[in-house]
């Protein structure tokens, strides 16, 4: 008996039993999967090339940068929120800290968040933009950072944390140093 589909690879699952699986799955489940397919992609500091680091360099080069030009646009970058009113959407000042293409770890790597994507293809370019919008579900804000709702949760409770821990400190300090107290 011949069949239209063609026979599924070994070790592949066949077209049917994934629709299966897929209509198995919880809502929970479904909701709970990336929004993007690809992933973030991290270098560290010790795998950035002193090869790329060139080649970057003479890319600049390349369309009439010089490296007083470089640090004259760094200058140009805004400091402050009211600073950032003027430029436009999308964000062009990857460097900034509240922007979404890119993160800088504490090592020094580079963390790209949207790998497949540039940065002028970004729908929101900017946290503060984002912050601005008011509350929004985690699986939006995960969206917006190329992370999963979890991942949203899981940054959600250790901010927590720290502004409970931060709240405690002052309340120890102001204690600490209430008027008449000996300090013997």
């Amino acid at each position: 008996m011949a069949t239209d589909r063609a026979k599924p690879l070994p070790g592949t699952v066949p077209d049917e039993a994934f629709d299966v699986a897929v209509d198995m799955l919880t809502r929970e489940q479904r909701r709970s999967r990336r929004a993007r397919p690809v992933r973030k992609k991290t270098t560290g500091l010790r795998r950035i090339t002193e090869a790329a680091l060139h080649a970057g360099a003479l890319s600049l080069r390349d369309i009439g940068c010089t490296s007083e030009d470089y640090l004259a646009l760094d200058d140009q970058r805004p400091r402050t929120r009211g600073d950032c009113d003027a430029v436009a959407r999308p964000c062009p000042y990857v460097a900034c800290r509240h922007h979404l293409y890119l993160d800088v770890t504490g090592a020094g790597g580079i963390t790209l968040n949207f790998p497949d994507l540039e940065p002028e293809e970004l729908v929101e370019s900017c946290s503060l933009d984002v912050a601005d919008l008011g509350d929004q579900r985690p699986e939006d804000v995960g969206a917006y950072m190329n992370v999963t709702r979890e991942r949203i949760r899981q940054i959600q409770e250790r901010a927590q944390e720290k502004i409970e821990q931060r709240g405690k400190m002052r309340d120890w300090e102001g204690h600490a140093s209430a008027p008449g107290k000996d300090e013997s």
